[in-house]
């Protein structure tokens, strides 16, 4: 905001003649010929903006959304209508409330709920420590369980339309926890006779986000297990319970993560969704049967922040504008000596802190711009 505020007016102090004392506000001096007089004259009213604006007006045509003019006593102001706030979302666990299943349209398979060769649960589901899935892949049964996925979707809503916003930072953080048995072949298993493998048996925890429409859609934090179920376990045998504690996903680099954001937001303004994803592979690794039990796969913390501030146009403007007085009852007048005298203060740094370097104060008089803006 800038102020420009009220100043002394000495209008009738001061020399306007050649080698002359102070004058009134007119002075003759005599000649033969002609009468030459002295004419001291504050041409605009109410320079110390007093107990009210008037005669002062504002334009404000080109001022948009990002500049207006305003007045206090003793003040003609001008204010940049910046705007700034976060919009954070903590979800630890997330809730059946915010949060629904949904499939993935890539992997539309889905977790079977399956344990030690019985059907326990749906196999996936939100509780009130987040959201799960219970797999068991069983080749003698159904040789087509080996690679499911599940999906947990929240739109979320903005508290303002980024049109006219930047997001300045953000962070994500996801955690999650699993519960498997030694029967998954994991990197660094010693198989047994007649075992082999690729990839391994492995869980994918991740977190896209996209537009309403999905048209973009980025993943903005992921871990894939290696060694999940590790350790020696017979075959034929659903092994021991192996437990991975809790987990953050690794997430993108913040320039990244404010890019996406950005992405999203520039179709629909205030809406985007957000998926928590959990994306399992049972590989086959033994002819004829392989037994792959993931008992309890649990993402159980989300959290989103995003800061942002209201874009500033840098080709606006804002004015207060007067009509001075006319010289009047005098022939060809000479103007001989003019003062202006402005005193203006910022509740801000010019340079440090507004980023507007190429912002200016200036004065125009008869649409002419003074020299000395």
């Amino acid at each position: 905001m800038i102020d420009f505020s009220s100043i002394e007016n000495n209008d009738y102090n001061r020399n306007r003649g050649l080698n002359q004392s102070p004058i009134s506000p007119e002075t003759p001096i005599s000649s033969d010929t002609y009468d030459v007089w002295y004419y001291d004259e504050q041409m605009l009213t109410n320079t110390g903006f007093d107990t009210e604006i008037t005669p002062w007006t504002n334009d404000t045509s080109n001022a948009g959304n990002s500049l207006s003019p305003s007045y206090t006593a003793n003040e003609a102001d001008f204010e940049v209508l910046g705007d700034n706030g976060t919009f954070s979302i903590i979800d630890a666990p997330p809730s059946s409330s915010d949060w629904t299943p949904v499939t993935n349209p890539d992997f539309p398979l889905k977790p079977n709920g399956r344990y030690n060769l019985g059907t326990i649960n749906s196999g996936y589901g939100i509780d009130s420590e987040g959201c799960w899935a219970t797999h068991e892949y069983d080749e003698a049964t159904n040789q087509t369980d080996n690679f499911p996925s599940i999906h947990f979707a929240r739109n979320v809503n903005m508290p303002v339309n980024m049109t006219d916003y930047v997001i300045t930072s953000a962070s994500v953080s996801a955690w999650f926890n699993a519960t498997v048995r030694t029967n998954l072949e994991a990197n660094g298993d010693t198989l047994g006779g007649g075992g082999y493998h690729g990839v391994w048996d492995w869980v994918r925890f991740y977190v896209l986000i996209s537009d309403l429409d999905k048209l973009n859609e980025f993943q903005i934090a992921n871990y894939k297990t290696d060694t999940l179920g590790s350790g020696y376990c017979d075959r034929w045998s659903i092994g021991s319970a192996y437990y991975m504690g809790d987990t953050a996903m690794i997430p993108v680099d913040e320039s990244t993560l404010i890019y996406y954001l950005t992405t999203v937001l520039s179709r629909d303004y205030r809406n985007f969704t957000i998926t928590l994803g959990i994306h399992i592979y049972a590989e086959d690794n033994y002819p004829n049967y392989d037994w792959d039990t993931f008992r309890r796969l649990l993402i159980n913390n989300f959290s989103l922040s995003i800061d942002y501030e209201k874009k500033i146009d840098p080709l606006t403007s804002v004015s207060w504008n007067q009509q001075g007085n006319q010289i009047t009852n005098v022939d060809n007048p000479v103007i001989e000596n003019a003062t202006l005298q402005i005193d203006y203060k910022t509740n801000k740094p010019w340079t440090a802190t507004t980023g507007s370097q190429n912002s200016e104060i200036r004065f125009y008089i008869n649409d002419e711009l003074h020299s000395e803006t």
